[in-house]
């Protein structure tokens, strides 16, 4: 297995030795150095949160599910300890979902602040810790959960959202000077959105807003706040499906912003996309932008702050299923971007909906066309009255159901049928259901060019990536990279969600990288090769489409 020097240093996924506990620590969720020492907090159960948000019911292969108090573990960095649990909060919390190191007013020493949740859902709880004393509560914030917190010139800033739900209003806050609480910043009320991610970049502060029309990036005019706000990226960048701008880390003088989607929302508002990969926006000191990594948009939209360009690497690297830009970090030289890869997730979620479809209910039936009507002929004991709304939006289509998958994943069907597996895979969820027999194993045997599990790339230009591993080191589980962190002790550190088994974390050395063996080599550049080829095709037939209107 080609790890480029990474390597696993969680003996035991989810860190427990007691299994049932493990699995529910399945995302290292936030990550942080104090001291000797490396802390890793975990989020609990966290694709329950998103299904029941759904009003799906949870997946068994989720399960167990009953402990959603979050846990902080910690490592010696030198090795010299095992994985020891240095906290767990002592009621529902849900995950520790960010956390960061910042100085004390002596600046001589620093403590860490970590983001958990109240036990409502309803406040952002912010614990603090120092090298000398324990985790303690430090603060009781508005809004469930914390996606980012940063050090800017000397201050810090906390972000809140919603722990499941969207907000349309951001909520941004200070530590005071004192640093004995926070305080909330005031924004104009053009900001919209959830604020999901923060960076401190050429002496200003850049927020990017979640929206469903399309995330936003502002930045301070100066140095605070209290200076304005100029708008630098909005309309995602001009695909609406660009929902979400996950991560932003700064690369050789410019921001280097990941976005994401949420698989199947759109539908819900009428727009038929089930996936799509994630878009890489460059961002640099002159506000100007362009997408480094992304195709011909899914929901074009006409952004005021610039033209969106078609990349020379297609949306998601290639990928419709990773569909966030989970982490970025620039490391010796390098910058590394990690996915989140939902091709895991497909068999239990047929699943989920299956218990929804025989345990549901609806007002009314509705009427669809003739091809899936026939494609639905084969589905035994079906209720159309009882199907998830979900379900009825995809299927209540005006074009028939392989078609509009087709368009879902946004490539040519001849490239990746995933649109006729998908439909097999849902006769074979209702088959496997009607006869009671085990259905994980034949699933994931379903779906045509498999990688599941994580990617993760690198480039030394931010133009040029190769792919470090494209099926989460090896394990399809490990299907996201949700933390990297670059140590002062020279390593980089990777975090993983896996909902199946715990998450996982490894460590890379400052060393160079080992090269890759010629054959992998080869067929990496043969695949390279198809893709510039697919998309120069696609850029031909776009400007021909042009040039016609």
């Amino acid at each position: 297995m080609i790890t480029h020097g990474f390597k696993k240093i969680t003996p035991l996924n989810g860190f427990s030795s007691d299994k049932g506990n493990a699995r529910q620590n399945d995302y290292a969720w936030a990550m942080e150095e104090l001291g000797d020492y490396l802390y890793t907090g975990t989020g609990r159960n966290i694709p329950n949160l998103a299904f029941d948000g759904l009003g799906l019911p949870v997946p068994k292969a989720f399960l167990p599910n009953d402990d959603y108090r979050a846990e902080i573990w910690r490592l010696k960095k030198d090795g010299g300890t095992d994985w020891e649990l240095d906290f767990k909060t002592p009621s529902k919390s849900y995950g520790f979902r960010y956390m960061i190191q910042f100085p004390e007013n002596s600046r001589s020493k620093r403590a860490l602040y970590a983001a958990a949740t109240s036990s409502d859902g309803s406040k952002a709880v912010i614990y603090r810790r120092t090298v000398s004393s324990g985790w303690s509560v430090f603060a009781e914030l508005e809004g469930g959960s914390s996606r980012s917190m940063v050090e800017h010139l000397g201050r810090l800033y906390v972000a809140t959202v919603p722990l499941t739900s969207a907000g349309n209003v951001p909520k941004l806050f200070i530590l005071n000077e004192s640093q004995t609480s926070f305080e909330a910043v005031s924004l104009p009320p053009a900001i919209t959105g959830e604020i999901t991610s923060m960076i401190s970049f050429n002496n200003r502060l850049y927020i990017g807003l979640a929206k469903e029309d399309g995330l936003d990036v502002w930045r301070t005019d100066g140095a605070e706040p209290c200076s304005g706000w100029k708008l630098v990226v909005d309309k995602g960048a001009g695909d609406a499906i660009n929902s979400i701008p996950f991560v932003m880390d700064q690369f050789e003088g410019a921001i280097y912003l990941g976005t994401g989607m949420i698989p199947f929302l759109p539908l819900l508002s009428g727009v038929p996309v089930i996936t799509k990969g994630f878009d890489m926006i460059k961002i640099s000191r002159n506000d100007t932008w362009k997408v480094v990594v992304g195709g011909l948009p899914m929901k074009r939209t006409k952004p005021s702050t610039g033209q969106r360009n078609l990349a020379m690497i297609p949306s998601g690297f290639g990928n419709p299923f990773n569909v966030y830009c989970w982490q970025i970090r620039s490391y010796k030289g390098s910058i590394y971007a990690g996915s989140f890869d939902w091709t895991s997730v497909i068999p239990p979620a047929l699943q989920s909906l299956c218990e929804a479809i025989w345990d549901g209910e609806a007002d009314a039936l509705l009427t669809f066309d003739e091809e899936v009507k026939t494609a639905l002929e084969s589905l035994p004991h079906l209720k159309l009255s009882a199907l998830h709304p979900l379900l009825l939006s995809l299927l209540n289509t005006q074009h028939g159901l392989v078609e509009k998958l087709n368009e879902g994943v946004g490539l040519a069907a001849d490239r990746l049928p995933y649109s006729k597996a998908l439909l097999r895979l849902l006769k074979e969820t209702w088959n496997g259901q009607k006869h009671n027999k085990g259905m994980e194993k034949d699933y994931k045997l379903q779906i045509p060019g498999l990688l599941s599990g994580f990617d993760l790339w690198k480039s030394g230009n931010g133009c040029i990536w190769l792919p470090v591993s494209l099926n989460g080191f090896g394990n399809p589980e490990n299907y996201g990279v949700r933390n990297l962190f670059s140590s002062k002790n020279g390593k980089l550190y990777l975090g993983t969600a896996n909902p199946f088994h715990g998450c996982e974390v490894w460590e890379k050395d400052s060393g160079k990288d080992p090269k890759l063996p010629l054959l992998q080599t080869w067929k990496t550049l043969e695949q390279l090769h198809a893709d510039l080829k697919t998309i120069h095709q696609l850029k031909n037939r776009f400007l021909k489409r042009k040039q016609k209107k």
